[in-house]
């Protein structure tokens, strides 16, 4: 599902009703109502779906990754916002149009971004053991 990040204030999060467990810093910014969880990143991608499915998360992520890796192929910039599956009050999970029974797994930004961050540097991997 695709939606304007502009509209998905911190204030939709009602963390305290809902019983979301969310670090203090994450508290902090989610009182002010000046903060927008999706840094105003003009869309949002919300992939979600059925609680019922055994493998949902593997399946998100790997959908997940797909578009984000589409995503740069096409100059655009990604993130995934872990934060925004939180998302537990009603009106705002009807304004998303999530169904019942459904779950966000990858909330994830995207736009044109302002710079492209270098590469962070890579290590060799550490094998631990050969079996043959």
């Amino acid at each position: 599902m695709l939606f304007p990040a502009s509209i998905v204030p911190a204030r939709l999060f009602d963390y305290a009703k809902n019983k979301i467990s969310l670090l203090p810093q994450y508290i902090d910014f989610l009182k002010d109502e000046n903060f927008n969880v999706f840094y105003n990143a003009p869309c949002v991608i919300f992939i979600i779906g059925s609680k019922s499915v055994k493998s949902l998360d593997v399946d998100c992520a790997l959908a997940a990754s797909y578009i984000m890796f589409s995503a740069i192929e096409r100059g655009l910039g990604t993130c995934w916002i872990n934060l925004g599956s939180n998302i537990r009050d009603p009106q705002s999970r009807a304004l998303l149009a999530i169904p019942e029974g459904c779950r966000i797994v990858a909330p994830i930004i995207i736009g044109y971004p302002k710079e492209i961050p270098p590469a962070s540097e890579r290590h060799a991997p550490e094998i631990l053991r050969v079996i043959s």
